[in-house]
């Protein structure tokens, strides 16, 4: 066994590249292929998991801000207790896994009474009442631990 078969046996694979493809599969496919598939995620729910993985090649691309293109296009497809639909949380199984899965649903509806926000522009108050405050950092939160 030389060097270069032991390297390549040791390469990690990237998460996300993979979670892209797959869900751009389902997004795209027709009755034929989602038949044949193995994951049982609905075409609105993979295009919510594919927008979670859309990156950007720089340092902040897993961040979304206020006002954002990014973000108006969450405000579109979050609902009121996303994770409560089988559904959607079977998004969070995809990526997760079953144990963390129960976590991140947690975490995330939790988010609300989080007392600081993040970045430089931070202040020391809580808008649980404000939804769109409320979504940017939900969105942020899921992102980070997909990245």
């Amino acid at each position: 066994m030389t060097i270069e078969d032991l390297l390549k046996s040791k390469v990690i694979e990237n998460p996300i590249k993979r979670f892209k493809k797959e869900l751009e599969e389902i997004v795209n496919s027709n009755l034929v292929t989602k038949l044949f598939s193995k994951t049982k995620l609905k075409k609105e729910v993979a295009e919510f998991g594919l927008e979670l993985v859309k990156l950007q090649d720089n340092y902040y691309s897993n961040y979304i801000s206020l006002g954002s293109k990014e973000a108006e296009k969450f405000a579109t497809l979050v609902k009121e207790d996303i994770w409560e639909d089988q559904n959607y949380y079977d998004l969070l199984l995809y990526f997760f896994g079953e144990e963390n899965a129960a976590y991140v649903k947690e975490a995330w509806s939790r988010l609300p009474q989080k007392m600081y926000q993040t970045g430089y522009t931070r202040r020391a108050f809580r808008a649980p009442n404000h939804k769109s405050y409320l979504l940017v950092n939900q969105i942020n939160f899921l992102r980070s631990l997909l990245n």
